[in-house]
């Protein structure tokens, strides 16, 4: 959904519901991934009632090479498979749960891989608190890790008459813009190219404005990128309130 789609939408709520909404700042859905791999173990050791629930998990997160937005789960070979037979639902959605939020941005993380080396489990332990070890030691892994933010890339075409080509290359070069092509299209240019979408908020106002009206442009989502770490560092101190 674009800004003009949110934005008809909010008006739609005011006319035909007469309710005072805020339109907040858009938030770019940035994804985080590790550098290394790291090992992490920890216990979780409680009584509820008359009944003990005991966990010690030991584990590895790496990275991987090919894209995969949900964690790759792997089981090394001492990890007892009656233990896996019976929890391992239990096992794998306190992975998935850990990785819903990463520890720089609460971001999902992605291009990941979690290694369970050892699990042992009392008897009569419930699948809740499996879970909620497997979470807590995955989660211990990815903080100890050295981390990256990743922001989305998107494809960009703008349409744009000869006359006005050379400030919409120079905004763009402004907004970290890679451009890939310029293509001819009868009168008009068209530049194709690749912009992070953190760059383009507001865009259609400011090409409206540099180019009189006369050009348009499109956008779709490419794929994931890992940010420079000045970028990075920018956006990390932004969201802590130290700029």
């Amino acid at each position: 959904m674009g800004e003009l789609h949110i934005e008809i939408i909010h008006d739609r709520i005011k006319r035909e519901y007469g309710l005072e909404t805020y339109l907040g700042p858009l938030q770019v859905a940035y994804r985080e991934t590790i550098l290394n791999s790291v090992c992490a173990s920890d216990t979780l050791d409680r009584t509820l009632g008359d009944k003990r629930h005991l966990v010690t998990i030991e584990l590895e997160a790496k990275p991987i090479e090919t894209s995969s937005v949900t964690p790759v789960i792997e089981y090394a070979e001492g990890v007892s498979e009656d233990i896996l037979k019976a929890s391992q639902e239990a096992i794998e959605n306190g992975i998935h749960s850990a990785c819903l939020q990463g520890p720089l941005l609460g971001s999902p993380i992605q291009d990941v891989a979690i290694t369970l080396h050892s699990l042992i489990i009392h008897p009569g332990t419930s699948s809740t608190m499996i879970s909620a070890c497997v979470s807590r030691c995955v989660q211990k892994a990815l903080k100890k890790a050295d981390k990256q933010v990743l922001e989305p890339l998107m494809n960009l075409e703008v349409t744009v008459t000869r006359d006005y080509l050379s400030p919409v290359l120079a905004d763009l070069a402004q907004r970290r813009g890679n451009i890939q092509e310029i293509q001819t299209r009868q009168d008009n240019r068209v530049v194709i190219g690749f912009v992070p979408l953190a760059e383009i908020m507001g865009y259609s106002t400011v090409l409206r404005t540099l180019t009189s009206g006369s050009a348009t442009f499109a956008v779709e989502l490419s794929h994931y990128e890992a940010m420079n770490p000045q970028d990075q560092s920018t956006l990390l101190n932004r969201r802590s309130g130290l700029t």
